[in-house]
């Protein structure tokens, strides 16, 4: 089964001390094979953006994030999810439901490309419906 992570679980995947906190995470990411693993040009954008933010180590985490990324399928923000990103929109509008931008690009790519998001933010995704959640514990 794939899964695709979002900014929160690939942040807590980085870091080492995150990481020890979570150790059954940690143990279900180790038995996760690569073929199983992607995440989307959304959620780079919003590591790079992290990283920029910390002027001090900025480099340092630019070239983390492309190691970790050498690691997984990343995919695209491209029409087909554009499509399902709209579908998702207009449906938590019409429920009257506000979840973040960037967390309704993740849903749709996951949805489009048939993967669980996997996230330490559970309750960003669970409104959003025929969207398989696994959380980080």
């Amino acid at each position: 089964m794939p899964y695709l992570f979002d900014t929160s679980a690939l942040s807590v995947a980085m870091t080492r001390h995150r990481l020890e906190r979570h150790p059954h995470f940690a143990n279900w990411l180790s038995t996760l094979p690569r073929s199983d693993q992607y995440s989307c040009a959304t959620v780079v954008g919003e590591l790079r953006f992290g990283a920029r933010k910390n002027i001090l180590h900025t480099q340092r985490l630019l070239s983390r994030i492309d190691e970790v990324m050498r690691h997984l399928t990343v995919v695209a923000f491209d029409v087909p999810a554009a499509d399902r990103y709209s579908i998702i929109r207009a449906d938590l509008v019409t429920r009257g439901i506000i979840i973040d931008e960037a967390d309704m690009q993740i849903a749709a790519c996951a949805i489009q490309y048939r993967c669980t998001v996997v996230t330490a933010h559970v309750k960003h995704f669970t409104s959003v419906r025929g969207l398989q959640v696994h959380a980080v514990q």
